[in-house]
């Protein structure tokens, strides 16, 4: 996350997920990698509202992850691998992880990669799915009930289901 784009439209899809996983009953925390180069790190915590620290793993927890580019190949910064994912996944009930990686991609490529992606997870013991717009978030547990659950909170908003992306 960079100081110049807060505010955006994609702060406030970030801000309508972590609102509608907290109604629900999920405590959302965000990871702090992707503050540090932040100067309004506590304002972009308090708009989005998510908590800045981690939490010891709790059974409601929701793990934000903020990466510049979403979900790539190799361990950068600016982004997070699906094998970080899928650790990470291991240490709280769901994870919640903005993908901007697709932006210059033609839809039919986007698919298939947010596709992949989910596969990936899976062979990691890790299922999920994808919210699918300008602003793309991937939603993934261990448990198949807390993606199940994440799923029917926001289709619960009136999100129509084309709009989420699974495997199968």
């Amino acid at each position: 996350m960079k100081d110049d784009y807060f505010g955006d439209s994609f702060d406030i899809v970030k801000r309508f997920f972590v609102r509608q996983l907290r109604s629900s009953g999920f405590t959302v925390t965000i990871d702090p990698r992707y503050l540090e180069d932040m100067a309004k790190a506590d304002e972009f915590v308090s708009f989005v509202g998510a908590c800045a620290q981690h939490e010891p793993a709790r059974n409601d927890a929701v793990l934000f992850l903020d990466p510049d580019t979403g979900i790539g190949n190799g361990s950068k910064r600016s982004h997070v691998t699906t094998q970080e994912v899928a650790n990470l996944a291991g240490s709280y009930a769901g994870i919640m992880c903005y993908d901007q990686s697709f932006a210059h991609a033609k839809y039919a490529e986007t698919l298939t990669r947010m596709k992949a992606k989910l596969e990936e997870l899976e062979a990691h013991n890790v299922s999920g799915f994808y919210y699918d717009s300008h602003a793309r978030f991937l939603f993934a547990s261990r448990s198949s009930d807390i993606v199940g659950r994440m799923r029917s909170t926001i289709l619960g908003t009136g999100l129509p289901v084309h709009r989420l992306v699974s495997r199968g």
